[in-house]
């Protein structure tokens, strides 16, 4: 946890890490705005988990959530999962929440992206609006694909694909299922790909 000390009569703000070492802000503690965008870089994980308990308090942040659903006796791919938003996604922690979730607790939202726990390990992102199914989960370790999926629910493409807009460029979607149990088909594209 950061701490406040004064040093050469000025306050300063440490952050004191047994791991990876201490680590002083070096801005004005004063300054509100780039103080707390120090503190989430170097205090807040850059993929948490979410669980019951600290789900309203994650869901208030107002940001969507990118999550890993998981089986909890599988920490290789949360440690995969990590790896490729630290490598990919590192600049959009300001845009999204990088989550992940025991896939059992979780079975419910799995449902209404016509996932069970026999598909875990599956991502999805929860705009709030809709939940959006990343389509392989084996593609994560294709370069810059979980980059783009973060960057086509920014863009809104996501959001054109649920409703039915097709697009012919590079991927298609199957059947996606509305938290209201009710379906839409979205055609594929003329052109496959591999995503």
């Amino acid at each position: 946890k950061p701490k406040i000390a004064s040093l050469g009569g000025q306050e300063r703000v440490f952050l004191m890490n047994d791991v990876n070492g201490d680590k002083a802000y070096e801005g004005a503690a004063t300054n509100q705005p780039q103080l707390s965008t120090w503190v989430k870089e170097n205090c807040v994980p850059l993929v948490r988990e979410i669980t019951f308990e600290n789900g309203e308090e994650l869901t208030e942040e107002g940001l969507p959530f990118v999550i890993l659903f998981h089986d909890p006796e599988d920490q290789d791919s949360v440690k995969l999962f990590t790896e490729k938003v630290a490598e990919q996604c590192q600049d959009q922690r300001s845009g999204v929440n990088f989550l992940h979730a025991d896939g059992f607790k979780f079975a419910h939202p799995l449902s209404h992206l016509g996932k069970t726990t026999k598909d875990l390990p599956v991502i999805a992102i929860d705009s709030f609006k809709h939940m959006y199914l990343f389509p392989k989960y084996e593609n994560l370790k294709k370069p810059n694909r979980l980059r783009r999926f973060v960057d086509d629910l920014h863009s809104g493409r996501l959001h054109r694909e649920f409703h039915g807009e097709v697009f012919k460029d590079r991927r298609k979607l199957s059947v996606i299922r509305i938290l209201d149990l009710s379906y839409f088909l979205v055609k594929f594209p003329l052109v496959s790909s591999n995503l």
